[in-house]
């Protein structure tokens, strides 16, 4: 199962953040946030894209949050207006909880007034990882029916069909 999720589907949490075609951006501490339900306890895989404006003399950091439990601090050194690509996977309980995506080292150059800001253009949620997509061993038989069949133009024979199972 596949959660994805714009900037714009995160409602605002606190700090000074809006919108932008696509995209959340954030100018103040804060975050913003989306409810997400996890079906089952297990591995789950987080992927995000997140711009900045680099201003400063540290790089725009992020931090992913379920509620109050930090699922880790991440450092955009990407050059202003280039998305950077971030993943991770942690085991998380089943339940409802609330997805937050805070923005934690605002900066504003004294000198010229220019601000550190973060973009998060994309969050997607993948799991849980230990719940396969592949067949059970009670499908095998019928599947390589189907398939011998369309492969060799002719239903498979037994000797065949022994062969192909155990492959």
């Amino acid at each position: 199962p596949l959660l994805r999720l714009s900037g714009e589907d995160l409602d605002s949490g606190e700090g000074r953040n809006s919108l932008d075609t696509g995209k959340a951006w954030f100018a103040t501490r804060g975050y913003r946030r989306a409810p997400v339900f996890f079906p089952e306890a297990g591995r789950y895989r987080f992927r995000f894209k997140a711009g900045a404006q680099q201003v400063g003399p540290e790089p725009v950091k992020c931090e992913v949050r379920l509620g109050t439990r930090s699922l880790g601090q991440f450092e955009v050194t990407a050059g202003s207006a280039v998305a950077q690509d971030f993943a991770f996977e942690r085991e998380l309980p089943a339940g409802q909880d609330e997805l937050q995506v805070w923005f934690v080292n605002e900066f504003k150059d004294p000198q010229t007034g220019a601000e550190r800001w973060l973009w998060l253009h994309e969050l997607t949620i993948e799991g849980p990882l230990s719940t396969g997509l592949g067949l059970r061993n009670d499908e095998v038989p019928m599947i390589l029916e189907q398939t011998g069949r369309r492969l060799f133009r002719r239903p498979l024979l037994p000797d065949e069909k022994a062969r192909l199972g155990k492959l």
